[in-house]
């Protein structure tokens, strides 16, 4: 089975972290008119990606998590090659620090989602863009509630923006009320770009400091 293994720290209305492990096997990206899905090996938590030409296009969206105790909401964005459809060519990062979505669904409408990228800003308000009472139809009793390994994105598909290879981005969802935010920071570096310069030095193979091991090579 294709999937991602999830592992959010999940900050509590108090700032208490618990850190589950979440298996997602279906994604999909959700706009005002339409649902998409994504293959899953799209979706990643990493900090940096690997650029295949200069110029990219940036989404911003709130992603929706499946959680045993309840619904996780967190930034991610849509990082694609400028020219290609976001629905077929994007890398899907989430940020691995996530909020429950029962402790700000009463105020969801007010919380911001900024992303930065290359200079430029943009902004809106979770009000612009699909609510979770909309996107989510299961309930578990009177509470929403996601299938197991389902992870639907809400992207703010009509405010893209442009990114240089190389370069950072980062998406914010900021909530003014309890006063704290979440960050997904992404840098964008070239393929071509080689951290070890001119030439590659041969592998070595080594051993942590535990005394004495059998080898088998």
């Amino acid at each position: 089975m294709a999937h991602f293994l999830f592992m959010p720290h999940v900050v509590g209305p108090e700032n208490h972290i618990t850190s589950p492990d979440i298996v997602i096997d279906k994604v999909s990206v959700v706009t005002q008119d339409q649902e998409t899905c994504i293959p899953v090996q799209r979706l990643c938590a990493h900090s940096q990606l690997q650029a295949l030409t200069n110029t990219y296009r940036i989404t911003m969206a709130y992603a929706l998590v499946a959680g045993g105790g309840g619904v996780l909401v967190a930034p991610a964005a849509l990082i694609y090659p400028q020219g290609q459809p976001a629905a077929s060519a994007a890398d899907i990062v989430i940020a691995r620090m996530a909020w429950r979505l029962r402790n700000v669904l009463e105020h969801f409408g007010k919380i911001g989602l900024s992303a930065n990228a290359g200079g430029g800003s943009s902004h809106c308000s979770l009000s612009a863009l699909p609510d979770p009472r909309q996107v989510i139809t299961e309930r578990d009793g009177d509470k929403l509630a996601l299938p197991r390994g389902v992870m639907k994105l809400c992207a703010a598909t009509t405010d893209t923006m442009a990114l240089q290879a190389p370069g950072t981005v980062r998406v914010q969802l900021s909530d003014e009320r309890l006063n704290r935010q979440l960050n997904l920071d992404v840098s964008l570096d070239s393929i071509d770009a080689d951290r070890w310069g001119k030439q590659r030095p041969l592998p070595r193979y080594t051993v942590g400091p535990l005394g004495e091991v059998k080898h088998y090579i």
